[in-house]
């Protein structure tokens, strides 16, 4: 809240919140949300940040950068990588901001389903492709995961399964989310294997086993600290136990629909999205 007109990003009870919850924190627990803080930023632009001041320079660096900025910098980034996939055969799968709102100022440029839409329109053909993130797409309340799901499966090259529950009043916080197990939370995983084995299937009767992307790769993302983990120093949301409890379940569900045939066709009903 010391960052130049950081006061102006937030909502009067948004501040109002916060600054009751940072009077009440024990001086542990400020040092240690100092320290979440100041690596909550993707890349490495902080791993040599130990300071308040320090985040702060590093942020200066991006001062006056613009959505339309980090917009052009990813067609640029895009133009110049995907044509070189194309040759070698590799399929790029873009991760999603996470979180994907805005921090400590800076834009972000894979947070929506209009973002994903302007991407793809950059370099239109298979080896630009995303991760779909369920998880990370899921903790912003205005995504509709089943529809972008739907909507993007064909440039899907790499799927993200961990599970979210939003807070209920997001008038307060938005995009404020707590990690759940990985069938219970607000994502509907049902409907999400459904429409990803449809899309493997497809995949599958185009090409043939001989193009390896009809494959598909997921992986359980995050799972919760259990059993022996409890007594381990794992970083946050990667304990092994818990993700293997997650693969386990995902699994279950993914031979349940195979099994049963469930697996969904793309609605076409569904609205698409906007911004």
């Amino acid at each position: 809240m010391k960052r130049p007109n950081a006061e102006k990003e937030y909502t009067e009870e948004e501040l109002k919140l916060t600054k009751t919850a940072f009077e009440k924190m024990s001086e542990e627990r400020r040092r240690t949300l100092t320290y979440n803080i100041i690596r909550g930023l993707p890349g490495s632009m902080c791993d040599a940040i130990d300071s308040v001041e320090q985040f702060q320079k590093a942020l200066d660096n991006y001062k006056g950068l613009t959505e339309a900025d980090v917009q052009n910098n990813l067609e640029a980034f895009l133009k110049a990588v995907i044509p070189v996939a194309k040759e070698v055969g590799a399929y790029m799968a873009i991760h999603p901001d996470d979180p994907p709102i805005r921090l400590f100022g800076l834009p972000r440029v894979v947070s929506t389903a209009a973002h994903v839409r302007a991407l793809l329109a950059m370099e239109r053909c298979e080896n630009n492709g995303i991760t779909l993130c369920v998880g990370s797409y899921g903790s912003r309340p205005d995504n509709d995961i089943p529809a972008m799901c739907e909507e993007f499966s064909q440039n899907i090259n790499f799927i993200h399964l961990r599970n979210v529950e939003k807070d209920k009043d997001q008038s307060k916080f938005f995009g404020s989310f707590t990690e759940s197990d990985h069938l219970t939370g607000d994502v509907d995983m049902h409907h999400v294997l459904s429409v990803m084995l449809k899309e493997q299937q497809r995949r599958l009767a185009a090409t043939g086993r001989k193009d390896t992307r009809f494959r598909l790769p997921y992986r359980p993302d995050h799972g919760h600290k259990m059993l022996d983990d409890l007594k381990k120093t794992t970083n946050p949301g990667y304990s092994g136990i818990g993700r293997l409890r997650g693969l386990a379940e995902l699994r279950g569900l993914e031979l349940g629909i195979i099994k049963t045939g469930t697996a969904e066709e793309p609605s076409t009903k569904r609205a698409k999205l906007d911004a």
